[in-house]
C-alpha cells in the first residue's frame, strides 16, 4: 500500500476526499482527538490542507490516475513531492517511504484520526502510558497540560 499526501483548498477537502474515495482509493484529512473542558471530546484536523490518499497505485500510476481526473480534481494544488538522490536521475517521488508510512500507521486509526493518549509524569518528565503515542515518548518535544496536547519532534 502505497500513501501519497497533496496539498488542497482548505474549503473544498471533504468533496476531494469523497470523489477520491468514490474512485476505490482510500482519502481521508488526518484528524486529532482533543478533550475541551468546554465542548468535551472534539476532532480537529491535524494538517489543514492536506489530504492522505493510501492505494495500491503506483508512483507512475497514481500521477496518470490525478493527471486523467483533469477538471474533477479542482481544488488539488498539488503533491507533496521529495527528490530520490539515491536514484541518478533525480526522480521526485510523491509516496511517502516505508519508515512514514510505519509512523502514520501506529499514529492513526483506521479512520485516519489520532485517538487521546494517556500521560503520566515520572521525574517530573511526560510518559505516555497509553494510546497511539505510546511508542512515541523519546520525541515528546514540549507537552501543553493547559491544551492537553502532546508536540512531537518527528521527521516526515
Amino acid at each position: 500500500m502505497n500513501w501519497y499526501i497533496l496539498y488542497c483548498m482548505s474549503s473544498k477537502t471533504e468533496r476531494l476526499c469523497t470523489m477520491f474515495n468514490s474512485y476505490g482509493v482510500h482519502a481521508f484529512v488526518p484528524m486529532m482527538e482533543m478533550y475541551l473542558r468546554t465542548k468535551g471530546l472534539v476532532k480537529r484536523v491535524m494538517f489543514p490542507s492536506y489530504i492522505f490518499v493510501k492505494t495500491e497505485m503506483g508512483q507512475v500510476e497514481f500521477n496518470h490516475f490525478l493527471k486523467n481526473l483533469d477538471y474533477q480534481k479542482d481544488g488539488v494544488i498539488r503533491e507533496l513531492k521529495y527528490t530520490d538522490e539515491k536514484s541518478l536521475q533525480f526522480d521526485f517521488i510523491s509516496a511517502l517511504t516505508k519508515t512514514e508510512i510505519h509512523m502514520f500507521e501506529h499514529l492513526f486509526d483506521e479512520t485516519g484520526v489520532v485517538r487521546l493518549s494517556k500521560v503520566k509524569f515520572v521525574n517530573n518528565k511526560p510518559f505516555i502510558y497509553e494510546g497511539p503515542l505510546i511508542n512515541f515518548n523519546y520525541n515528546i518535544k514540549k507537552l501543553d497540560i493547559h491544551d492537553g496536547l502532546a508536540y512531537l519532534d518527528i521527521d516526515f
